[in-house]
């Protein structure tokens, strides 16, 4: 079964398809992409903005960059990243929300047994809640003093679609068990 669902959506994350996907989603308007390592997982950043720099002014009416954040969970089955057909969905939530939006890919079964994915998703939740997005986007040196960027945000929206909600429910129990940051 595994092989066959390997082959079904390996083709969704093949590079040039991951790269084809992040050309058409800023042609759609996701502005500000991305990618990093936390807690040893590849994650990307996405947002309908760049980062302001040098204090510079910000979009009319949009909250602080960086104030409202969006930690999307994968989907998958715990055996695939659908990264690729996810910024559909990533692109449009930027959009509309003036969310920066986290996207961690958290370890796979069966080279990575639960609990491994669930531990990795705390760890970045954490980063994320003690001022990962300013230090990734490097707007503690560009845009310190400003107004118009937050080192911590002051929102932080959970969400996970298929095995990623599976997930996301796992980590908001996780969190409260932990006494860390609860989503919002």
């Amino acid at each position: 079964f595994l092989p066959l669902l390997n082959s079904a959506w390996g083709v969704l994350d093949l590079p040039i398809v991951r790269q084809g996907s992040h050309l058409v989603s800023y042609a759609k308007g996701l502005r500000y992409q991305k990618h990093f390592e936390c807690a040893g997982i590849k994650c990307h950043m996405y947002a309908s903005r760049p980062p302001p720099t040098d204090g510079g002014k910000e979009t009319e009416g949009a909250p602080p960059w960086g104030s409202r954040v969006l930690f999307y969970v994968h989907g998958g089955a715990f055996v695939a990243s659908l990264h690729a057909a996810d910024m559909f969905a990533l692109t449009k939530w930027a959009r509309e929300t003036n969310c920066v939006i986290i996207f961690p890919e958290y370890g796979l079964a069966p080279e990575s047994p639960f609990p491994i994915g669930l531990n990795q998703l705390v760890d970045v939740w954490e980063a994320v809640c003690n001022g990962l997005v300013a230090q990734v986007s490097s707007m503690d040196a560009l845009g310190a003093g400003s107004p118009n960027y937050s080192t911590k945000p002051t929102t932080m929206t959970l969400v996970g679609e298929s095995a990623g909600g599976n997930l996301a429910a796992a980590l908001a129990v996780k969190l409260i068990t932990l006494k860390l940051r609860k989503p919002d």
